[in-house]
This record gives C-alpha cells, structure tokens and sequence, in this order.
C-alpha cells in the first residue's frame, strides 16, 4: 500500500495531459485554417447579435437567435476541434466532443423554448459585453506574446473557450437562469485550467478571469439573487 501510494505521488499532472503543447496549439491553427472564413463569420454574427438585443423591436427574436448562434458554436466546436482532430491524437477527444455536443443541443432547446414561450428578455449588460471583448482580445494577443503562428489565435465558434466564455456571459445575463447549463461550462473551466497549466499556456487563465469576473459582477450587485430559476 505505501509502495502504491509512493508510486502515485511520483506523477504531477503533467503525466496525465493527453498531448504536448505544441501539438495542442497546432489543433487550433489546423482549425481556423480548415474552417475559414467562417471563424470572421462567426465573431461578426455574435458581435452582431450582441447589438441587436439592444433594439426594442423584435428583442425576443434577437435574443433567440443569439441563443441559436451558441448552440451552434458549441456543435462545431464538438465535432471540428474535438471529434475530428484531437480524436485523431487521442480517444478523450471523442468524449470530449460529445460533452460540447450536448451542451449545444441544450442551448437549441432554450432557444426553441424561449421562443415559442414568447419569454420577455433584456439586453445583455454592458459589463458582459466588456468581458467577451476584453477575453476576444486577449486571445487575440496571446500568440504574439508567445511567439506562436497568428493562425493559431483561439477563435469564438472554432476553439473551446471563447466559445465558453461567450456562453457564461449570455447565461449570467439571462433573466431566467437555467443552472443546469452552468454545468458543462463550468466543468470545462477547469479543464482548460488544469491543461494550461500543464502546457504553460495562458489559455486557461483567461477563461478562469472571465468566469470569476462574471460571477463576482453578479453576486456583488445580487443579480443572481434577481432572476428566476426555471427549466
């Protein structure tokens, strides 16, 4: 028992990352490039959205559709990043991508629910726009201050976590929260945490920054406490 526990503690968690760094950063060059424009296409239709929740016309119809835009972000990150090329270098990338692709089909039923339900929304806050576009720039930045390729930028709708964070902010902004779609996002924080800091990649960190940064903005104000908790 001693010997196994020794044996155990020898491992660090680098010992349980399933590629190497620059492996890694290669799947998001290969992603951007394989799916382009649609990366471009993706970040001006969310930004789009993003504006058009502003308009007191058709505010129900703007909101679904940013809804829709997630869900289908969450699918082509699952399927792309995750089912296609990590699964190429390894078999947690197939489990991985079906967790995305879970997720974005729960975003497509509260989109069709949303809509059909007629459900008063509001605008998103100017404090999530600032969010989403602080962490798009910074994963826009990321590769210079690394020395990496510009094609391996993280991209909303083709890598993992600004997909994420656009999605936390869009939840903690909803007037009706649905807590079960935390789950997924939130679990994937500390995912990417744990990769990042594995690789030495600032990836991770961004994502935590944002989480924390929507959370303590809502529990501070009591926001939280503000919306209703429905299916």
């Amino acid at each position: 028992m001693i010997d196994w526990l020794s044996s155990v503690s020898s491992y660090s968690i680098v010992d349980f990352v399933p590629i190497e760094a620059e492996v890694y950063i290669r799947l998001f060059e290969r992603a951007n490039i394989m799916l382009w424009p649609l990366p471009f296409i993706g970040v001006l239709s969310f930004n789009f959205l993003l504006v058009a929740t502003y308009f007191k016309t058709r505010q129900n119809f703007w909101r679904c559709g940013l809804w829709l835009i997630l869900s289908l972000s969450w699918l082509l990150v699952g399927f792309v990043f995750f089912l296609q090329l990590l699964t190429e270098l390894n078999w947690i990338g197939h489990y991985l991508g079906m967790v995305f692709i879970t997720q974005s089909i729960g975003l497509l039923v509260i989109c069709l629910l949303d809509y059909s339900k007629a459900i008063h929304t509001h605008s998103i806050g100017p404090f999530e726009v600032a969010v989403i576009f602080l962490s798009f720039m910074a994963y826009a930045i990321v590769p210079w201050l690394s020395d990496r390729p510009w094609q391996s930028m993280e991209i909303f709708a083709i890598s993992p976590n600004p997909t994420c964070i656009a999605t936390l902010a869009v939840l903690f902004s909803s007037r009706i929260i649905r807590w079960w779609l935390f789950i997924i996002p939130s679990a994937w924080v500390g995912v990417s945490l744990s990769l990042s800091y594995a690789m030495g990649l600032y990836s991770g960190f961004i994502l935590l920054l944002a989480m924390i940064s929507l959370l303590t903005y809502h529990l501070l104000y009591g926001r939280i406490n503000n919306h209703t908790s429905t299916f």
